[in-house]
């Protein structure tokens, strides 16, 4: 009875648990439902995959042994064709005596080495092998380059005024009403008249001029020509971007080398853009807008232009991504006299310094501890410099404050351009006062006239590289950083009578111009342009802190005084392959969609080292 009870005790609490349950809805007829799959079939298992056959050796070439003196060409060649097993054409005006020792050569071998002893060409056809006189041919070429002409001029003026003469001040100049102040800038001047030419033992000047020419084009055409010139003397030209009043003694400055007649010396219009002889047949087309050059010359001709065009393309499609990071230091108290570069070459902070130039300096001071231009290289075996790593070794100087973070690929021998500012407003006033007549009436109303003046203010950065065959840059860099420190306001006499303020704004420059050599991934260093800056400001109570006497218990003063460099940091990366899978992968995450986005992505794979500096 036991052992019944203890059967029936379970199945009948089961049995209570079942009525409970809730019963399944069936699903609706609308529902939408994935329909049932069918079962698989079970895959077959893995099989090793058999082995590919092993290679087969190629025929062997079969090469010839050759040994002739002063033999003709036309029974070398019917001889050597024969002993190949191949069809031979001659052109009967194939003339020449050949002396050759060749062994163990292949056909096309001995017949190049023919080649350049008589005045021929072949062509292999299947089995049959043609000779022909070397006469010009047409051949074409392909070029894939924009289809640009790039003229680029910069200057860098700085002029240091002791003292002027004459002339009254113009507020309407906006050159001269934009007073540019600071480290690295030009101090303009006001003045009415050239002081330079009044008085040119005060004035000291300092110009730097840059002009870039780049016309791929007409450069291409000009080489192509001058390859196929049976003489080294060169054809009158036109550069295109040459200012019209210079052509005219450019065409003319090789008629004295030429010996040529007036009458008989090339124009402009005779041949296209490159001048000529007119009587000449044109054997070169260039059409820029397809990429395609045609050229008739012969087959010696032809491998020469081919070599060239080769090396040109490939050292004209070479590009380079420019990275630039300009920093301001606010100096500690420790370091008011700039920062120590000597200081990242030591320990195990993972740089080494090389300078720019000279390795010393004439007064013996040591450059790693003064302004200048260095190369900052990072020792990690194969690794690019780290921008990172180094904004973070001088935050050991001061506090770093970083102004602008550009990037830019550029084209080999082109300059590229990055401006990023805000066009300031100020308005350049002019008075006409009234006329009043004899008895004190105004005959005419005062006129007033504003000018609107802009003046740009932020970040601007121009660079020109040269890519070498090595990876090693050589670059032009001018980058230029403005802001506004403050109004004047004009003194012209009659705003003043009129009671108009027309305030100017005072612009603070830093600017640097340079030419540098930096290998690919190394990092160039641009520092040394210190400023002090003031600031006194008071605040007090209204009225009472006017008062004398008792004012300055009502007031507060606060005067602080901070030193800050300036550093610019430039690194240069050749580019094998300009895509997100190649020398790009390590901006791929600043692409829309990707994971942990980052404005600034460092490369897990760099090592940031750190470095303290002593008495910090």
């Amino acid at each position: 009875m036991k052992k019944l009870a203890c059967s029936l005790i379970p199945a009948a609490c089961s049995l209570l648990l079942g009525a409970c349950a809730t019963r399944a809805l069936p699903p609706s007829a609308n529902h939408v439902s994935e329909p049932p799959r069918a079962a698989g079939a079970i895959p077959e298992p893995v099989r090793q995959s058999a082995m590919l056959p092993p290679p087969k050796p190629a025929a062997k070439v079969e090469t010839f042994s050759v040994t002739v003196h002063k033999v003709p060409v036309q029974s070398l060649l019917f001889a050597l064709a024969r002993d190949a097993g191949l069809n031979v054409d001659v052109h009967p005006d194939i003339t020449g005596n050949v002396t050759l020792n060749a062994l163990d050569q292949t056909l096309p071998q001995l017949l190049s080495r023919i080649q350049r002893q008589v005045d021929m060409r072949y062509e292999i056809n299947g089995s049959t092998l043609t000779v022909l006189p070397d006469t010009p041919e047409w051949r074409n070429y392909k070029v894939d380059y924009v289809n640009i002409a790039r003229s680029t001029t910069s200057s860098v003026n700085i002029a240091t005024q002791i003292s002027t003469t004459g002339g009254g001040s113009s507020a309407a100049n906006p050159v001269a009403a934009a007073t540019a102040t600071g480290q690295g800038a030009g101090a303009g001047s006001s003045g009415g008249g050239n002081n330079a030419a009044n008085n040119p033992s005060n004035n000291s000047t300092t110009v730097v001029n840059n002009r870039s020419d780049n016309n791929f084009w007409y450069s291409l055409e000009k080489n192509i020509r001058d390859l196929l010139r049976p003489t080294t003397i060169n054809d009158k030209l036109i550069d295109p971007l040459a200012p019209a009043a210079a052509n005219p003694a450019q065409t003319n400055q090789t008629a004295g080398a030429q010996g040529a007649n007036s009458q008989n010396a090339p124009s402009p219009f005779d041949g296209g853009a490159f001048g000529g002889n007119r009587n000449t047949t044109n054997s070169v087309i260039v059409n820029a807008e397809g990429g395609l050059i045609a050229v008739r010359a012969t087959s010696r001709q032809h491998e020469k232009i081919r070599e060239f065009l080769d090396i040109v393309l490939g050292a004209a499609k070479r590009q380079v991504l420019i990275e630039a990071t300009v920093l301001e230091v606010k100096l500690s108290n420790n370091y008011q006299q700039g920062i120590n570069w000597n200081t990242l070459s030591g320990g195990n902070v993972g740089f080494t310094m090389q300078p720019i130039g000279q390795s010393g300096l004439p007064s013996g001071v040591n450059p790693r501890s003064s302004p200048g231009s260095f190369l900052l290289t990072y020792n990690a075996a194969g690794k690019l410099g780290n921008l990172s790593a180094a904004i973070q070794l001088l935050e050991s100087f001061g506090k770093v404050k970083v102004l602008s973070s550009p990037k830019i690929s550029v084209m080999n021998n082109q300059t590229a351009l990055l401006k990023v500012v805000d066009n300031n407003v100020f308005f350049t006033l002019k008075v006409t006062p009234a006329v009043l007549g004899t008895n004190g009436n105004p005959i005419s109303q005062a006129v007033y006239e504003s000018k609107l003046e802009t003046v740009p203010v932020g970040f601007v950065m121009s660079v020109t590289p040269q890519i070498a065959d090595n990876d090693e840059v050589t670059i032009n860099v001018r980058p230029t950083i403005t802001r506004i420190v403050g109004y004047v306001n004009d003194p012209n006499p009659a705003l003043a009578d009129a009671k108009v303020v027309s305030q100017v704004p005072v612009i603070q420059a830093r600017e640097l111009e340079s030419l540098m050599k930096v290998p690919s991934g190394q990092i160039a260093v641009m520092g040394g342009l210190m400023q002090d800056s003031v600031d006194n400001r008071k605040d007090g109570v209204p009225v009472l802190s006017s008062m004398p006497v008792i004012g300055d218990l009502f007031s507060y003063r606060n005067e602080t005084s901070t030193k800050t460099e300036l550093v610019i940091f430039m690194r240069p990366i050749v580019i094998k392959d300009a895509s997100v899978n190649g020398d790009y992968k390590d901006y791929r995450n600043l692409l829309p969609g990707q994971p942990d986005n980052e404005p600034y992505p460092v490369p897990s794979t760099y090592p940031v080292p750190t470095a303290k500096a002593n008495g910090s």
